[in-house]
């Protein structure tokens, strides 16, 4: 009986350990699937639903061709992984949402489903592309147009633009060329890639400037209502504008301005007096307004168009114009 019972309780504790080595090596087994798997509950789920102890997890992992990735590719990264397909357990599907570069999970039914996502490499071979404003004429003291656009292939890329005209002056809208005159505007798009193109349109310059925006007055005058006032002896100066080589058409807009005006073209120096003088030409009235040309005979850094009041009337200025003309003068 005594010899019964050994051998009873000797076959039990072989059962139990038996069970416990198969425990154990079970669990490490799972354990060692599930390590390649990351946990995200972050992911969105489409049209599933889940309730499994409270809890919706699903493991994903992510791989290079059969290169195991320790995580997701960042969108556009250098190595061009982009997605491929995927592969899950459960009958669960995934969708990619390229620009959210995250998969969306359908038809997930069952917690602790396992999905493989699988990147492959592709080069960004896309060269960039620019369309430019409309060449023509445009106010930069009222025009925010912007210059150019670009499209850029799936790593992206810079744009950038410049007048030839004028020192390379980096410009992106038209309010950017505060320059007047014609300028030659070339912009480039450089893909992430390494991929370029150039472009270039041509944008005559021209402004409008008011009390607010530039003019001034000195003498017998007031601003005021956004406007200037001359009397007997005043003097409307400004705006002290950037201009490139070429003829203008210099414009008035206000009441009495063909009294008994005189105009003049200059480019004033801080120290005082002038460095450079325009003469007036073709001046001509249109009912109280009045316009001239004037050729410009190089770039000004400080270019002012005056109108002297010599009459006892009231010369009200609302605003004056500067636009480059073609061959005109």
């Amino acid at each position: 009986m005594k010899l019964k019972r050994l051998e009873k309780n000797k076959y039990k504790k072989v059962i139990i350990g038996t069970l416990i080595v198969i425990s154990i090596t079970a669990s490490y087994l799972l354990g060692k699937t599930f390590s390649l798997y990351q946990v995200n509950k972050s992911f969105e789920f489409v049209n599933g639903k889940v309730n499994y102890y409270g809890h919706s997890d699903i493991y994903f992992a992510y791989y290079n061709g059969t290169t195991w990735l320790d995580d997701i590719p960042k969108k556009n990264n250098a190595d061009n992984l982009v997605y491929d397909h995927a592969e899950c357990d459960n009958n669960a599907e995934v969708e990619w949402d390229s620009a959210n570069w995250a998969p969306k999970v359908k038809n997930l039914t069952k917690a602790k489903t396992r999905c493989s996502l699988y990147f492959k490499v592709e080069k960004d071979t896309t060269v960039p592309e620019i369309t430019m404003l409309k060449a023509g004429s445009y106010y930069y003291t009222d025009d925010n147009s912007v210059i150019a656009t670009a499209r850029f292939g799936r790593l992206g890329g810079t744009l950038s633009c410049k007048s030839l005209s004028y020192n390379n002056k980096v410009v992106s809208k038209i309010s950017d060329i505060n320059v007047l005159g014609k300028h030659t505007v070339e912009c480039t798009a450089t893909g992430n890639n390494g991929l370029k193109t150039t472009k270039q349109e041509t944008y005559n310059i021209n402004g409008l400037f008011t009390a607010n925006n530039g003019l001034n007055c000195t003498g017998n005058c007031e601003k005021k209502y956004g406007y200037i006032y001359l009397q007997n002896g005043g003097i409307q100066f400004g705006p002290y504008v950037a201009v490139l080589p070429g003829c203008y058409l210099v414009s008035y807009v206000g009441s009495n301005i063909n009294a008994s005006p005189s105009f003049s073209a200059s480019q004033n120096l801080s120290t005082g007096g002038f460095d450079w003088k325009g003469t007036p030409t073709n001046i001509a009235y249109v009912y109280s307004d009045a316009a001239y040309y004037v050729e410009i005979s190089r770039a000004l850094s400080k270019a002012e168009f005056l109108l002297t009041n010599n009459s006892s009337s009231i010369v009200t200025i609302i605003r004056s114009g500067a636009t480059y003309q073609r061959d005109k003068c």
